[in-house]
C-alpha cells in the first residue's frame, strides 16, 4: 500500500501540469462587455468596389455566450453591394448569430441569410474590431472598428 502511495506522489509533479493546463480559464469578460448597439466606419472592397461605410452590431448575448442580433451597413460614399437576393444597394442589414469567448473577449458570428462570417475582438481601449468575409460569386470583405453606441 505504501509503495503504491509512493509510486502516486512520484507521479503527481508530472500529472499536475496536464491537469492545470486542462483547468477552465477564468472569464476575463461578460455577456454585458458585448451586449448593446456598435456602430462605426468600416472599410469594405466587394465584387463591385471598394470604399468607406458605416457598420452597425446590435447583439444580445446570453449567459452561456450564444450572441444573436443584426449587422448593418450604409455606404458612406459611392459604394454599392448586394442584396441577398443580388440588387444592388447601398445599405443592407440582415440576422447574426454566433457564440461569445468570455476568456478571450471575441466573437465568432454567422449570416443567417447569406454565407458571411464575422471575427471581433475587445480591444484595450473599449472599440470592437470586426472582420467580415463572405466568399462566392459577390464576395465582401470588410474591416471596422466599433465604438459602442448603447447597452
Amino acid at each position: 500500500m505504501r509503495r503504491t502511495i509512493r509510486a502516486g506522489l512520484l507521479l503527481l509533479p508530472l500529472l499536475l501540469p496536464v491537469a492545470c493546463a486542462s483547468a477552465p480559464r477564468a472569464a476575463r469578460y461578460s455577456p454585458e462587455s458585448f451586449r448593446g448597439t456598435w456602430s462605426g466606419p468600416a472599410f469594405a472592397v466587394n465584387s463591385i468596389g471598394d470604399g468607406e461605410v458605416i457598420q452597425t452590431l446590435k447583439i444580445t448575448v446570453d449567459a452561456d455566450g450564444v450572441v444573436r442580433g443584426t449587422m448593418g451597413w450604409t455606404a458612406a460614399v459611392d459604394l454599392k453591394g448586394h442584396e441577398a437576393d443580388g440588387d444592388v444597394t447601398s445599405s443592407h442589414e440582415e440576422s447574426v448569430l454566433g457564440l461569445a469567448s468570455f476568456t478571450q473577449g471575441s466573437l465568432a458570428l454567422v449570416e443567417t441569410e447569406e454565407n458571411g462570417t464575422l471575427l471581433a475582438r475587445l480591444l484595450p481601449d473599449g472599440t470592437l474590431e470586426v472582420l467580415r468575409t463572405q466568399p462566392g460569386t459577390k464576395p465582401v470583405v470588410s474591416f471596422a472598428l466599433l465604438s459602442r453606441a448603447s447597452k
